[in-house]
């Protein structure tokens, strides 16, 4: 897949399948309204009229399904028919598994996606994470041979017109920050360290004509970023802030995005080894009983703990900074039209002699101080730095930052939901929108600084970096440690999404972020597709909403 270019174009033009093969994608309803004449071109004359019509009458997804039309050159699958108020319509995850389980080998290959416009946007991010860049492999850099992915959308619903060159210039954009983020993301920390991160964000700047503005190693600590400083100094490639300011004419508010670009966390001299999984069992006493899989027993009484490695993967720690870079150059491209600031808090939380040890303070950019009861909460210290510098130094009226920043996260909101946690009910409920018209999915966290902040209670300290209970909604702790560095009574919107699970599926990264970002602040853009996905700034009303609701459940049942 690393080898392979993603084209959208208006019409993909007529090809035999057994030399362009072919995957037709759908809800079953949609596919229905396809007319013969538009796929006809692209089957003959391998697939019949007949052959066509009894593949979608034999079509029952549950929740997809799928049906070969032609040995394994054509391929039509069905999405499932209905989804959850909590999924996006789009039914984009299912799409991604579809792509990569029945396309058609080949060269040169072409997907006919078949979807409403207000889909198309989350449909097109879908589709680029089955097409990851990174890999490794020898037998990849053997194959020299460049292939390609042709993707053309057939609109169906009230708004079916052809595809605009302009939304497909969109479409482009946002793919290709979709794949730029995971790109990142899979790459280990030997390749991706502090140094080529910044190198990324750099092209990316030359790509938009923007010069970054970058603060590293002792600057930071003479400048006063104690958090970013404190967690990356022990690396042999030193932390760093960078920044891209996108300042166009006729700005009226300023954005800021902060990323947590954590190159790779072995949780400092907090060290993270192993994962505890207790349970409570009536066993006699064992003593370190190791067992064959190579994970060891130990027990005391009747609690039996199982130790398992939860190091590997620690290289997606970055994801919330890959994320912003990819979602800032498809904005800057798309023509954003506020000031919008892209802040990268780059770290390797790395073991050495000059480490951060627990009980050190650290003096912070806010003013603040922070005494280390966990260097593995490190995130949430270089973040504080982040949103300390976009208040003061650029003056936001809007912070957004994006972190894998706690494992609790998959467990209050799943494997596909990103976590929100923000002082802006309306900004709440925009989040939640955002994600169901993207397919970057995203549920509410609790957000009560005046019962969760006391956790970080220190006695020689402002704050400590880690709660007290870690029982007391550890993912909503995480996030007020980093409000608490702008101050809980500023007046301006601050939003944290946590996307530690949804990062990645399986060993891939997914480049999560980068559609909700486009989605959620496609208001300041100028490009239409955009502002339709946006759940901002469209005067609905309750009642017109519910209708909408309503209308859609018809369709889809």
């Amino acid at each position: 897949m690393a080898n392979v270019g993603l084209q959208f174009q208006a019409s993909a033009g007529d090809a035999d399948p057994q030399t362009r093969p072919l995957l037709l994608l759908g809800q079953l309803h949609h596919l229905h309204r396809v007319p013969w004449s538009h796929v006809r071109g692209k089957l003959q004359p391998r697939v019949t009229e007949e052959l066509w019509q009894a593949a979608l009458s034999t079509l029952n997804p549950n929740p997809t399904d799928s049906c070969p039309l032609y040995l394994n050159y054509a391929t039509v699958a069905a999405l499932p028919s209905r989804v959850s108020r909590h999924n996006s319509p789009s039914a984009a995850h299912f799409l991604t598994r579809l792509v990569r389980t029945c396309l058609p080998p080949g060269t040169h290959r072409c997907i006919l996606m078949v979807c409403e416009r207000a889909d198309a946007f989350a449909s097109a991010c879908a589709l680029a994470r089955a097409f990851p860049l990174f890999t490794h492999r020898s037998g990849a850099s053997r194959r020299m041979e460049k292939k390609t992915v042709t993707v053309e959308f057939f609109l169906v619903g009230q708004d079916n017109g052809p595809v605009e060159v302009s939304t497909l210039q969109c479409l482009a954009n946002a793919t290709e920050g979709v794949r730029l983020a995971a790109r990142i993301v899979d790459t280990p920390c030997n390749e991706m360290n502090t140094d080529t991160f910044l190198e990324e964000i750099k092209k990316v700047g030359k790509d938009v004509g923007i010069t970054p503005t970058i603060i590293r190693d002792e600057e930071l600590k003479t400048r006063g970023f104690g958090g970013i400083y404190g967690v990356g100094k022990a690396a042999v490639h030193p932390p760093a802030l960078a920044i891209l300011s996108h300042t166009p004419d006729g700005a009226t508010q300023t954005i800021a995005w902060v990323g947590k670009g954590i190159v790779y966390d072995t949780g400092g001299l907090s060290i993270k080894g192993k994962r505890k999984e207790s349970r409570r069992l009536r066993l006699s006493l064992l003593e370190n009983t190791h067992l064959t899989n190579g994970s060891f027993l130990c027990s005391v009484g009747a609690r039996v703990t199982w130790h398992q490695t939860s190091m590997p993967g620690m290289k997606r720690d970055c994801g919330g900074a890959a994320a912003i870079l990819g979602a800032f150059r498809a904005a800057v491209k798309q023509g954003f039209k506020d000031n919008l600031h892209a802040v990268f808090c780059l770290a390797e939380n790395s073991v050495g002699p000059n480490a951060t040890r627990p009980d050190d303070i650290h003096l912070l950019y806010s003013g603040k101080t922070v005494e280390i009861n966990n260097t593995d909460a490190e995130g949430r210290l270089v973040l504080a730095d982040g949103v300390s510098y976009a208040c003061k130094d650029l003056g936001a009226d809007i912070i957004l930052d994006m972190a894998t920043l706690t494992g609790a996260q998959s467990i209050a909101t799943g494997k596909y939901h990103a976590a929100v946690l923000t002082n802006s009910a309306e900004w709440e409920a925009a989040c939640v929108k955002a994600g169901r018209k993207c397919g970057d999915l995203v549920h509410p966290l609790v957000y009560c600084p005046e019962l969760h902040f006391s956790e970080f209670t220190s006695a020689v300290a402002d704050m400590k970096n880690s709660v007290a209970d870690r029982d007391n909604s550890p993912s909503s702790c995480a996030g007020l440690f980093i409000a608490s560095h702008i101050g809980f009574d500023w007046p301006g919107v601050w939003v944290h999404v946590d996307i530690a699970a949804p990062v990645h599926a399986g060993e891939r990264a997914t480049g999560f972020g980068v559609a909700l970002l486009l989605a959620l602040f496609g208001r300041a853009s100028e490009d239409p597709l955009l502002n339709l996905v946006s759940p901002l700034g469209c005067e609905v009303d309750a009642q017109e909403e519910d209708s909408e609701r309503d209308s859609k459940r018809r369709r889809l049942v």
